[in-house]
């Protein structure tokens, strides 16, 4: 037997405060619902390392809506020392991020869809405001020791090449990392294009690469770091979980030959649930009793039912 993910990837919050379009929430909905305490995500994390997980990261909505963030934060890194890291849109980073530091949140990737506040305005939010925000947080984070800050990047259509142009030239001055993914709307516009991300490569960047550099992650997953010319990094997924399929259940499902999620991580959500993909090859799994009761065993044995399988990814 193959452990087959040692990534979790953990929703602490269904709200945000921006509107992305093209957001999947991490499949969840924004309505009022049970929220894990830091107690709750204590048990949670805790009980995942005892089954060998060594990444982590805390996702939303946006995780800095939370006013006990810190403490969550805090509990976490207590116990964990590998891979910890968080999802940010940066509208409250700078208010929070040396309080982050100091709690052993040890990276960051923010979403930075556009800096061009017409485009902000139409697909992010309408107090185009909130770019100032974020970019001071991003700089911010710099100077407060974040230098493997990454950027985070949706390529929807040919309406996102002016606006990409604009944010490696932005990662470029500051020598960071832009993460570039595909779309996953359940309900794409017109002129959006269902790219995998590997195919977006050739699509946006063939003449801007001065060096790539291919590697395979922990997780299985192939990836290329691609070094700009003008000085910026990409990096970006050369497989998806279509190519893996790391469920049997995904050798039936309808979109078994588009799936473009890429991350094969065993993903809670907000509200206990465990969500095993954003596509329907599985459905939710309510695991708020057993987290709630601290049923220890129980946790377990449904995490060890979907990582572990008798074939290698």
């Amino acid at each position: 037997m193959t452990v087959k993910s040692k990534y979790l990837r953990l929703s602490v919050t269904n709200q945000c405060n921006l509107s992305c379009y093209y957001c999947h929430n991490e499949g969840q909905n924004r309505n009022k619902a049970y929220l894990l305490t830091p107690e709750d995500i204590s048990f949670l994390v805790q009980q995942s390392i005892d089954l060998g997980f060594n990444k982590i990261k805390l996702t939303g909505g946006e995780p800095l809506l939370r006013n006990d963030i810190i403490s969550i934060i805090s509990n976490i890194s207590e116990n964990f020392s590998d891979d910890f890291s968080m999802i940010t849109n940066g509208v409250l980073l700078s208010k929070y991020v040396h309080e982050l530091k100091q709690a052993g949140l040890k990276r960051l990737n923010v979403s930075l869809q556009t800096i061009n506040r017409n485009v902000f305005e139409k697909n992010i939010s309408k107090n185009s405001e909130n770019i100032d925000l974020i970019i001071k947080g991003i700089d911010k984070a710099i100077e407060t020791g974040y230098t493997d800050l990454k950027l985070n990047f949706v390529y929807h259509s040919e309406a996102s090449k002016e606006d990409f142009d604009d944010i490696i030239q932005f990662a470029a001055k500051r020598k960071l990392t832009v993460v570039l993914l595909p779309i996953l709307l359940k309900n794409p516009r017109e002129y959006d294009k269902k790219l995998f991300a590997g195919d977006i490569c050739n699509e946006i960047l063939t003449d801007k690469i001065e060096k790539r550099t291919d590697y395979t992650d922990e997780g299985g997953i192939k990836k290329s770091l691609l070094y700009l010319y003008n000085g910026a990094k990409i990096l970006i997924r050369l497989n998806e979980l279509a190519d893996i399929k790391p469920f049997s259940e995904c050798e039936f499902c309808k979109k078994k030959f588009e799936c473009r999620e890429g991350i094969f991580s065993i993903r809670v959500l907000s509200d206990g649930c465990l969500l095993p993909c954003l596509e329907e090859g599985l459905k939710k799994i309510d695991m708020k009793d057993i987290i709630i009761n601290r049923k220890d065993a129980e946790f377990k044995r449904i995490i060890n039912s979907l990582i572990y399988e008798n074939k290698v990814i």
